[in-house]
Order: C-alpha cells, then sequence, then structure tokens
C-alpha cells in the first residue's frame, strides 16, 4: 500500500471534504488536530453545580440561554463525569432559560453535586 501524506487546513475550508479510495485498498486515516480550540466560537460559558434542590426540581435557570436563537448550538456537558449532553434527548430549554431534564435522559444520570457547563 502506498503511502500518501497531505494536510488540509480545516480552518480555511468551507464546504465538506470528501476523499475518495479504490475499495480494493485499506486505508487508514489520522486525524492530528493541532491547537485547536472548540470553545471559540461560544460567546459565553454557564457553569453550575447540582444541589439537591435541582436535582428534585428538575432543572436550573440559565438567564442567557434567552438570547440564543438555535438552541441547538448549545454544547451542554455533565462536566465532573465528562460526557456530552445532547439537546432535545438529555435535556430541553423552555421557557428561553430554563434547562430542564424532566423525563429525559439526563434525569436519571445526574446527582448531587454534578458539574453542568454550557457553552452558548
Amino acid at each position: 500500500m502506498a503511502e500518501t501524506d497531505f494536510n488540509i487546513d480545516l480552518t480555511i475550508e468551507e464546504e465538506p471534504i470528501v476523499l475518495e479510495f479504490p475499495k480494493e485498498e485499506v486505508i487508514q486515516l489520522e486525524a492530528v488536530s493541532g491547537d485547536v480550540n472548540i470553545y471559540a466560537g461560544f460567546g459565553d460559558i454557564y457553569s453550575h453545580t447540582l444541589s439537591q434542590v435541582d436535582i428534585d426540581n428538575k432543572f436550573i435557570i440559565i438567564s442567557g440561554l434567552s438570547t440564543v436563537s438555535n438552541k441547538q448550538k448549545i454544547l451542554a456537558l455533565v462536566e465532573n463525569v465528562g460526557i456530552a449532553i445532547e439537546y432535545g434527548i438529555d435535556y430541553d430549554i423552555v421557557d428561553g432559560s430554563k434547562l430542564i431534564w424532566n423525563g429525559l435522559e439526563l434525569e436519571s444520570k445526574l446527582q448531587v453535586g454534578d458539574k453542568i457547563k454550557v457553552y452558548y
């Protein structure tokens, strides 16, 4: 198998990158990110350590979320356990600023002391 080495600068690409390979070849791809800051596109960060009241209420209020027009562009994490949580599956946002998990996947995962971090 012939080795091909090339670099693609993803900071200037605006279109999807499509790579085509012959079906009979085995291809191994390695992506190296360098100094990429995935949080750079977010304007604000909210961090909150959950209390028993938060767990009982099954929501937290993040007033800054009311300014976000596309709620799917929010990145939310349970930071201390290292899991990303997904809008519409793990949590929802109602009334513009209330992050709720009542009846959603996140409800069974959270406990007192967990740290919710939200980039928006």
